[in-house]
């Protein structure tokens, strides 16, 4: 993912709560001064240097408890949009429309694509209607999800017959809950359902100015219920399901350690108190392992992070420090990753992703005349390998970057704990004396720093983090993004190589006739 250095960051925290709440970084005074204060910084957290002045004449609500709004953040110089160069590049590609516009209709970066290259942003519409209707929507009643469902909920009531798991019974759970996937996923197979996926796609609603309502186009595969009109588009949707609950139990079973080992906020709190713990826990909730994988096979994207809150929390109070919210961001965005770039490249599998002679039932692109198809030669069977490689690894540089350079997750997590109105110890730094008798006779200091829940949580979150509610729509728009740029950069470079031959062209025309003469 292309970034540029002057990443502008959010905005300041400090600016909008200086006067309104306690900082969850305030500490509690001391009595002797503490050189390089983790707390140092704490004051411009999220500000960026390079964001204008901030005017005094801004009032600043009264209310302790108010969470900033995005015109809050947009008022104090701050953005959450970083300024890099993919973004540029579309802003440059996006301003190119102005000289291939025409009066009659309103032309898009899709537009000026060729065949070939919108076989790659119909795969990326295919697979953003599948992603997008399992991230809004919990699972359809039909027969077919019905027992698909039922198999694997009986499954694994039978695997999950104790209350807590060891490691060595975790690892063996998943594995069995892993083949039971399996089964269900072999019923389904991906040159089936994802042959057509070029064909799916979610329809615009488009508002007609007599009516003043939406109605439907012409083609679409949803109906204005969201239920899938296309067979194979509602098998893709169950095999992502699917996909989604493998993923989520193979990634659960390599995060034994994650889950299980305490932080070392847990480690203070208990040595303040006097409570002897263990700095791992020996087993976890098999019950609440059941309900994430359920909610990774039936829910939607808040639900899943809900359920892995729970399993985070081993203490069972609802409440988690700010090493283990991130903790659950990040065991809640794997999963999905690791599912896309399955169904991403079983979709390449299950048909060509170029088409030389007609397509796969000898339909002709251009002219829409039924042709037999032929055998593709050596040149079009190595430009087809050629293709899905690049495809493949601009998909692959898509997911693992967008969150972190494009949407800047790790910051906006920073944001969210600082910004919520946690409840636990009043929403402050407890700082506690634990040695004063030390030979050097300064006194040393443990700073507990408050905990939050997911209500908490999910009042930021829904405020400034959204992207975290469609973490698989994110992704496909962040892998058309980049289509969309790479395919800009090959009209430019094209565009090149033809204004470079007609000045040589005409050079050598004039270098002619001057040496004839």
């Amino acid at each position: 993912m292309l970034r540029s250095s002057n990443t502008i960051k959010c905005v300041a925290a400090s600016l909008i709560r200086k006067q309104t709440r306690c900082s969850v970084l305030q500490l509690h005074p001391v009595t002797s001064p503490r050189p390089f204060s983790s707390a140092a910084s704490s004051n411009l957290l999220g500000y960026s240097p390079m964001a204008p002045q901030v005017p005094f004449n801004i009032k600043v609500a009264a209310d302790a408890s108010k969470i900033p709004t995005a015109t809050d953040v947009t008022t104090s110089g701050g953005v959450w949009a970083p300024s890099s160069a993919k973004r540029e590049k579309l802003k440059e590609l996006q301003g190119e429309l102005a000289e291939h516009k025409d009066k009659s209709k309103n032309l898009t970066l899709d537009d000026l694509a060729t065949n070939e290259e919108r076989l790659d942003l119909y795969l990326a519409d295919g697979l953003l209607a599948i992603v997008s209707t399992v991230e809004q929507s919990a699972v359809y009643g039909d027969a077919v999800s019905d027992n698909v469902i039922a198999a694997i909920t009986q499954g694994m009531d039978e695997l999950f017959q104790t209350d807590q798991l060891t490691q060595v019974q975790w690892e063996a759970t998943l594995t069995d809950i892993s083949k039971l996937l399996d089964l269900q996923l072999s019923t389904l197979p991906p040159e089936r359902c994802l042959k057509d996926v070029r064909d799916f796609y979610v329809p615009p609603r488009v508002v007609d100015d007599d009516v003043g309502d939406a109605h439907k186009p012409a083609v679409q595969i949803f109906d204005s219920a969201g239920l899938p009109e296309h067979a194979h588009a509602y098998e893709a949707i169950i095999r992502f399901r699917l996909l989604l609950a493998q993923a989520a139990v193979d990634h659960f079973k390599v995060s034994w350690t994650t889950l299980t080992m305490l932080s070392d906020q847990d480690v203070d709190r208990g040595a303040v108190t006097g409570t002897l713990v263990d700095k791992q826990a020996a087993t976890l909730d098999a019950k609440k392992l059941q309900r994430v994988i359920s909610a990774y096979l039936r829910s939607d994207c808040a639900l899943r992070a809900e359920a892995v809150w729970n399993l985070m929390d081993r203490d069972n109070d609802g409440l988690l420090d700010e090493t283990e919210m991130n903790l659950v961001c990040i065991l809640s965005f794997e999963p999905v990753r690791m599912a896309l770039t399955r169904v991403f490249m079983e979709a390449l599998d299950a048909s060509p992703v170029r088409v030389f002679s007609g397509s796969i039932d000898g339909t002709n692109l251009d002219t829409n005349v039924i042709t037999p198809p032929k055998r593709p030669s050596w040149r079009q069977r190595r430009r087809e390998v050629k293709e899905r490689k690049r495809l493949a690894k601009l998909f692959q540089r898509s997911v693992h970057a967008h969150f972190i350079d494009e949407v800047e997750m790790p910051h906006r997590m920073r944001c969210i704990y600082a910004w919520a109105n946690k409840k636990h110890q009043e929403n402050k730094v407890d700082s506690v004396l634990v040695d004063d008798a030390g030979w050097s006779g300064r006194k040393r200091y443990v700073e507990l720093q408050p905990k939050i829940s997911f209500p908490e949580f999910k009042e930021v979150q829904v405020e400034h983090f959204l992207q975290f509610d469609r973490i698989g729509t994110e992704l496909i728009n962040g892998f058309r993004e980049n289509l969309w740029v790479s395919q800009g950069r090959n009209r430019q470079r094209r565009q090149l190589y033809r204004n470079g031959m007609l000045f040589l062209v005409g050079i050598s025309i004039l270098d002619f006739a001057i040496l004839a003469v």
